[in-house]
């Protein structure tokens, strides 16, 4: 078995029997995205430990080719207990490793879709202090309403 097929293989059994598939109930953040030039889209879920800002679980829900999905699935397995710094430095390379392959120009768009939903819904989480929890930013009637929460000492 050469190699090739050893990745081919272990990304189809990624797409059909990905980990961490399905919504999530009550998400501290999730985020939605689509990829215009292939029709991939991709929604992440993540839970976070609002003390040590790691994640505690996360979740996709995706529609799209072998590569969106498996790279979906190992990156969700790879972020757990992982801090929110940390992910936000990974980049391109981190799904390249992930998925044992590069995929060709066109196909790397669809791999590294669930890094920028991630990256996106991460986003929407402000650390302000640190004495305080995430900050959970949502848009209102256009304008930004911010709620802190005070943590009790």
């Amino acid at each position: 078995m050469s190699e090739h097929t050893l990745y081919r293989d272990l990304l189809l059994e990624e797409y059909q029997h990905p980990r961490n598939a399905g919504p999530m109930t009550r998400p501290d953040c999730s985020h939605h995205e689509e990829n215009p030039l292939c029709g991939d889209q991709m929604t992440v879920f993540l839970k976070l430990d609002p003390k040590r800002m790691h994640v505690t679980d996360v979740s996709f829900v995706g529609r799209g080719c072998v590569i969106s999905q498996a790279a979906a699935s190992l990156f969700t397995e790879h972020i757990k207990g992982k801090t929110v710094t940390e992910i936000t430095a990974m980049d391109d390379a981190t799904i390249v490793r992930l998925l044992g392959v590069t995929p060709n120009p066109m196909r790397m768009k669809c791999a590294v879709l669930v890094l920028q939903t991630t990256a996106k819904a991460l986003a929407a989480l402000k650390v302000t202090k640190e004495n305080e929890t995430p900050v959970k930013v949502k848009e209102k009637s256009g304008e930004m309403n911010k709620k802190r929460i005070k943590k009790n000492n």
